[in-house]
């Protein structure tokens, strides 16, 4: 640690859903020289990080486009052949 790096450092860390196919994390580090300050730039963070999830989440799929995905899907055995 060098006098040039801040005295507090945090980790702040959002994550959605808790499947292993429907999580999402996301995760930033704020640091600042007091307390006061760590806290206001982890609220700034937090909030940031939660604009970013809402964002993610509205590009996901939701159950009815899997459940059009899936119906749409054909076999082997369902396609002509072409002589």
């Amino acid at each position: 640690m060098t006098e040039d790096d801040p005295m507090f450092s945090m980790d702040v860390k959002i994550q959605r859903g808790n499947g292993t196919d429907d999580r999402d994390t996301l995760k930033a580090t704020v640091q600042a020289d007091d307390l006061q300050t760590l806290d206001q730039r982890r609220e700034a963070m937090t909030k940031r990080l939660e604009e970013q999830a809402a964002q993610v989440r509205a590009i996901q799929p939701d159950d009815t486009t899997v459940d059009r995905l899936t119906e749409d899907q054909t076999t082997l055995e369902e396609q002509e052949v072409d002589s």
